[in-house]
């Protein structure tokens, strides 16, 4: 019995080896084909140089910049541009020189006059220097800005209770520091 076994599992392999060689064949054959894969994502390698020089040549144009802006006069730009300058407040500026005059005289009584003048020096406006002063500009500015809105400002509970505490708190730490602060200010 083992005898017919082994015929018959001999006949299965030979049978399956003669079924399957023309298989195997076009396997192989389909695959070689397949060698010469074509990604989409580069050139071919045999019209790699014909496609450069085709690039190059057929498709791109010569940069040519665009033409300048040309200015538009129409009414509505030329009415835009008067109410401008309209807008627009005339600005005053301070200026300050030294003007040196200086007197000399010869040994034959001629009195001769030089003037000198330093370059002019743009001077800004006096900042007020004291707190009072500070806090009176600001009060004026609030009230010029107040007269011309309407609006209704609420600031709500929770912020008003932070900002009390704050203040609360930076007073606290001013009078714990004031003998220090004292002391640091006599040395």
């Amino acid at each position: 019995m083992t005898g017919k076994l082994e015929m018959t599992r001999q006949g299965q392999k030979g049978q399956w080896n003669e079924e399957t060689d023309d298989f195997r064949a076009a396997i192989t054959a389909e695959s070689y084909r397949k060698a010469e894969v074509q990604h989409l994502d580069n050139a071919p390698e045999d019209l790699a140089v014909d496609f450069s020089q085709h690039m190059l040549s057929n498709r791109y144009q010569p940069f040519n910049p665009p033409p300048a802006p040309v200015p538009m006069n129409t009414a509505e730009s030329l009415a835009a541009g008067a109410e401008a300058a309209e807008v627009q407040e005339p600005q005053h500026r301070t200026y300050t020189a030294v003007l040196t005059i200086e007197e000399s005289t010869d040994a034959n009584g001629e009195v001769t006059y030089m003037a000198h003048s330093s370059p002019l020096v743009a001077e800004d406006p006096p900042t007020p220097t004291r707190f009072l002063e500070r806090m009176q500009i600001r009060q004026e500015r609030y009230r010029i800005q107040r007269a011309e809105e309407n609006d209704m400002l609420a600031i709500s509970v929770k912020r008003q209770r932070k900002l009390k505490m704050k203040k609360h708190k930076y007073k606290k730490l001013m009078k714990r520091t004031r003998n220090l602060r004292r002391k640091l200010d006599r040395n």
